[in-house]
């Protein structure tokens, strides 16, 4: 089980578990269910064709799980470290007054 933003606490559905391990390894839903309980965003890659991405992603979508394509995202990498490392962003990027 896992708490919500509100503090409720929710359980990873079983007939979604089942479904899931008809479809994917121990090892896959494993990784799906410590991504509800810490509610990480699931990538899910995969051959172009009907291998059940679009499915997946709206089952686990449906279940409250932030699921997305690899299509849909764009990865950034950092490799250069910082001169500045502690700077102060809020006054040039974020209004006064604006939350």
């Amino acid at each position: 089980m896992t708490r919500t933003d509100k503090g409720l606490l929710r359980r990873f559905p079983e007939d979604v578990a089942e479904y899931l391990s008809d479809l994917l390894s121990c090892e896959q839903t494993a990784a799906i269910k410590e991504a509800f309980s810490s509610n990480k965003v699931i990538i899910i890659k995969g051959v172009a064709g009907m291998t059940g991405k679009s499915t997946l992603k709206a089952v686990l979508n449906n279940c409250g799980l932030k699921a997305v394509e690899e299509f849909e995202t764009v990865e950034i990498t950092l490799n250069k470290a910082l001169k500045n490392p502690v700077i102060d962003l809020r006054a040039r990027f974020f209004k006064k007054g604006a939350k």
